[in-house]
Formats: structure tokens, C-alpha cells, sequence
């Protein structure tokens, strides 16, 4: 998970496209979720609801969607960085 956190911080579209799509197929588990938090994606996948490439923003949606789900810490941690 910390590699393709990585991945979300630089890189062309389709990587960061890729990075975020996959984020968003482990957040599907619970206890990825956490790991993905704590990776540190959340305050990087809100920055990329404003990239611009519309393709980059819906992946980086879905994955914050998905870190949402059922998941409160990481509810909280999307609305403090104004997600």
C-alpha cells in the first residue's frame, strides 16, 4: 500500500489514474481500509478531486468512497481536509 501511495503523489494521469482505481479495490476490506489511511491517501486522493483530468477526479472519488465506507476515522479524516 505505501508504493502505491507513492504512485498518487507524482506521475503521469494513467498512473495516478491506475494508483487511485487500485486504492479503491483494496478499500473494499476493512483492515485496508485503515492501512490505506494511515499510508497517508486520503489528504493526496482529496487533492486529486481537483486534478485536471476528469478521469483522475471519478478514481480518486471511488476511492475515497470506498475508504468511506463504514468507516468512521476515515469519514472524519476526508471532511477535515475538506473532501
Amino acid at each position: 500500500i505505501p508504493l502505491v501511495v507513492t504512485m498518487l503523489k507524482d506521475g503521469p494521469p494513467e498512473q495516478l489514474q491506475r494508483a487511485c482505481s487500485l486504492l479503491q479495490t483494496l478499500s473494499t476490506q476493512p483492515e485496508a481500509q485503515m492501512a490505506v489511511a494511515w499510508a497517508g491517501a486520503i489528504p493526496i486522493l482529496v487533492q486529486h478531486l481537483n486534478h485536471d483530468l476528469g478521469r483522475v477526479r471519478v478514481e480518486a472519488a471511488r476511492a475515497l468512497w470506498s475508504l468511506a465506507q463504514n468507516n468512521m476515522d476515515n469519514q472524519t479524516s476526508i471532511l477535515q481536509q475538506d473532501g
